[in-house]
């Protein structure tokens, strides 16, 4: 390979070219120590424009007056450095233009760009997807020698998977092999795709997964709790067709999944028993209770108010911003740099990594935000302006009303004692009149909104 170099060197200065010449220079210092990689040439290079600069700033001293280098091969690298035409060199007016732009013309950038970004998600806006498309010519990558891209080891051929490959695994053959990749993936064969989705559908569920490290199948996974169901899943998902609509109304149709999580009938004996040898419910003996996610507490919200779009399609839309969206959260625009509070708080997936699943805390800003954000005190104001509850001339039937509409049931008498006490309560001072403040009905609804029946999923 050096000898190649050196040949190609050799023949690129036998060409006629008029006045260009080697800078010698460089060339006894490259010929002294050849570099092995890239990396090595670039450290040659900055040493020699290092000492270039030295040699410049002891000439100043010596002579303020010199305008350059006698030796014209340093002088050229010294031009390299300081030259008018050096990529370093910044003129007043670059400086000005580029870092320093007047507020006039940013006030006019950020004009045409909001028109841009409007015109992109106006209704009339042609609907549009983002495609691959193949290279004509793709190619074979190297394996990377300990990561370092300037020292390509051997060549990778593009094939699937050799644990995943029945028998010799073949090249894939047309284009990049993008297409041959998917469907072996998506193949029958191939024992591990079709229990990942079964498995991570079965956690949405669930709350928990039958393996219960949804994005690690390997050795250092955990073993599934129920193996035989697992592929008895995988079999009927594949055999379906890869429905995911049968494969949900599977789960959900099941005696399994239509337990309830809380307050169960019957002997308490047995479930005693039940808690203390499997309190992690591995055997699925009752339901896990789950905190519902963050968008799907704002749809709720939005459901129970009356105010839920259900629009499908369209470009996303800010869901932080007032007057407050009423899209559903799926259309939230997400900014993967700068993701907002209030997400983070719901322990929203981050954007920019994998997250196989999501983690459940409990802090008191969630409690915080629900309490005093400005998005439920607006909906707590729409859920009471309802006409159904308007309707009803008395306290007793507006509350079964109110708890048929959020938790599908009808009042307790105690509940509906305790809420016709809070009711009652008068109302003075400037409370009373301050339309920024909720009514002791928005109060009760906004209690209600809070609590661990709505909130969560039992």
């Amino acid at each position: 390979a050096r000898q190649a170099s050196i040949d190609r060197v050799v023949r690129w200065r036998s060409r006629n070219r008029g006045d260009l010449r080697l800078n010698q220079v460089v060339v006894e210092s490259l010929s002294k120590s050849p570099p092995q990689s890239l990396p090595e040439a670039a450290q040659t290079y900055g040493r020699l424009l290092n000492e270039a600069d030295q040699r410049w700033q002891q000439l100043l001293k010596e002579s303020p007056a010199a305008t350059n280098l006698d030796d014209p091969d340093w002088e050229e690298l010294r031009q390299l450095l300081m030259g008018a035409d050096s990529p370093l060199t910044l003129t007043i007016d670059d400086v000005e233009e580029f870092l320093f732009v007047d507020a006039t013309t940013q006030q006019q950038l950020h004009a045409k760009q909001r028109l841009v970004t409007d015109w992109i998600g106006s209704p009339g806006a042609a609907p549009h997807a983002m495609a691959l498309e193949d290279a004509k010519q793709p190619a074979d990558s190297h394996i990377f020698i300990r990561g370092n891209a300037s020292n390509p080891g051997e060549v990778a051929p593009r094939q699937f998977l050799i644990a995943l490959t029945r028998g010799e695994r073949q090249p894939f053959q047309h284009g990049s092999g993008r297409l041959e990749l998917a469907r072996a993936i998506a193949s029958a064969d191939n024992p591990l795709t079709a229990r990942v989705i079964v498995n991570r559908v079965w956690m949405n569920h669930f709350g928990t997964g039958l393996v219960r490290t949804p994005s690690d199948f390997g050795l250092r996974g955990e073993r599934p709790t129920h193996p035989e169901l697992l592929d008895h899943l995988a079999s009927q998902f594949i055999a379906s067709g890869w429905s995911l609509n049968q494969l949900h109304r599977q789960i959900m149709l099941s005696s399994t999944y239509r337990q309830q999580s809380a307050n169960q009938s019957g002997n308490r004996q047995a479930l005693a028993t039940s808690r203390e040898k499997d309190p992690e419910n591995t055997l699925l003996w009752t339901m896990n209770r789950r905190r519902l996610d963050w968008e799907s507490l704002r749809d709720a919200l939005l459901a129970v108010s009356g105010r839920l779009d259900l629009t499908m399609g369209g470009s996303s839309v800010d869901l932080f911003a007032p007057p407050f969206s009423s899209r559903r959260s799926v259309y939230g625009f997400i900014d993967r740099q700068s993701l907002p509070s209030a997400l983070r708080t719901f322990d929203f997936a981050p954007p920019d990594a994998s997250s196989p699943q999501r983690h459940q805390t409990t802090v008191p800003q969630q409690a915080l935000f629900l309490m005093n954000g400005p998005f439920l005190r607006q909906t707590v104001k729409h859920l009471g302006a309802k006409p159904d509850f308007e309707k009803h001339a008395s306290h007793d039937k507006r509350i079964d009303a109110v708890h048929l509409l959020l938790f599908g049931r009808h009042a307790r008498p105690d509940e509906i004692d305790i809420a016709n006490k809070y009711l009652s309560a008068e109302v003075t001072g400037d409370l009373a009149n301050d339309q920024q403040f909720l009514t002791l009905w928005e109060e009760y609804l906004q209690v209600l909104l809070l609590s661990n029946e709505f909130v969560f999923v039992d």
